[in-house]
């Protein structure tokens, strides 16, 4: 009977583990990093340019931003920009994307993460969404290029 109950009480705590972990690994989101290089190209103030490929938000977390190197040190901003039509619209990122962040990050490279809150898979009824980064230069009318990390969910 004790030998039972011990097999029983075993076999209960394995199914919860099982379970737990299924649970943890259904709702992880897309944090992994990827690699970037965007040029501000036009040496006017206020220059944009975008992360490419967009890549999908899983979950409502901030969206992860690392400056790893740009030209001469420079700073740039990144705001979190969200597409609900399910598709990455590479080609007209500014007709198909709204801005899903209220707030821009100054992005400095020294390998330093910034998270970017956003209300992208909220806005698209907690469903996954397409996301990218638009990127602003530092407002200084000149050209220069910026790399590092990103990933549209964060841990």
């Amino acid at each position: 009977m004790k030998f039972q109950v011990k097999k029983l009480a075993l076999g209960v705590a394995l199914s919860v583990g099982l379970i737990g972990s299924l649970q943890s690994a259904v709702f992880a989101g897309n944090t992994s990093d990827s690699s970037f290089a965007i040029g501000f190209d036009v040496a006017v103030a206020n220059d944009q340019s975008w992360l490419r490929p967009p890549r999908l938000k899983q979950d409502a977390t901030s969206a992860y931003v690392k400056g790893t190197q740009s030209d001469n040190s420079r700073v740039w901003f990144a705001e979190v920009y969200a597409n609900s039509a399910g598709d990455r619209y590479e080609d007209d990122l500014n007709k198909y994307f709204y801005k899903a962040s209220s707030v821009k990050r100054a992005i400095y490279p020294n390998y330093v993460g910034e998270y970017i809150p956003n209300l992208a898979y909220e806005n698209n009824g907690n469903k996954q969404v397409y996301v990218t980064i638009r990127g602003t230069n530092d407002g200084t009318p000149s050209k220069y290029n910026v790399y590092g990390k990103w990933s549209p969910d964060s841990k």
